[in-house]
């Protein structure tokens, strides 16, 4: 499939497995340049060759996205929010502390916020882009049963952040 995208530049996190991977996967296919941002590389990644250029960067920290959009160096056109962790909370809600959700919000959203708003003002000097954020949560998050004080037996409870809903949303710069 042929999506117009050849000599384009993006910036993926999140991008050494998964979801991340498969989307840097399919944009190499389509002649992409990917930034590829995460806290260790991957085998599979490394094998899809000169098209990807791996940065090392925690996006959980204030300085990773715009370092990580940087690494772009001005020449950016899509930008793939795709970064979050699945944590375990097998001890229940209570049990989650502040310093837990603190580091969950940090990856899970400000990681997107801080990302997106490196990204947008090199989107706009380029006359536009596409920002998509990629969202997913575990399925206790949408499920309609009712609130247990654990999760169900080999169970996760999921990713608890304020995106609780599985989603995609794709906006364009300009």
């Amino acid at each position: 499939m042929d999506l117009d995208l050849a000599g384009k530049t993006a910036v993926v996190t999140g991008a050494t497995k998964g979801i991340g991977l498969a989307v840097t996967t399919a944009l190499v296919a389509e002649g992409v340049r990917v930034v590829a941002g995460s806290r260790s590389s991957s085998a599979e990644l490394d094998a899809l060759g000169d098209a990807v250029r791996f940065f090392p960067v925690d996006l959980s920290t204030a300085a990773g996205p715009a370092a990580l959009v940087a690494e772009a160096g001005g020449a950016l056109d899509i930008l793939v929010n795709n970064v979050g962790a699945l944590t375990p909370r097998t001890t229940g809600f209570l049990n989650v502390t502040d310093d837990d959700w603190l580091a969950t919000l940090n990856l899970d959203l400000m990681a997107v916020v801080r990302t997106t708003r490196a990204a947008i003002p090199l989107l706009i000097e380029r006359g536009g882009g596409t920002v998509v954020t990629i969202w997913l949560s575990g399925p206790e998050a949408v499920s309609e049963r009712p609130l247990r004080a654990r999760p169900a037996p080999g169970r996760s409870s999921g990713r608890a952040t304020p995106a609780t809903r599985v989603g995609q949303r794709t906006t364009s710069a300009t």
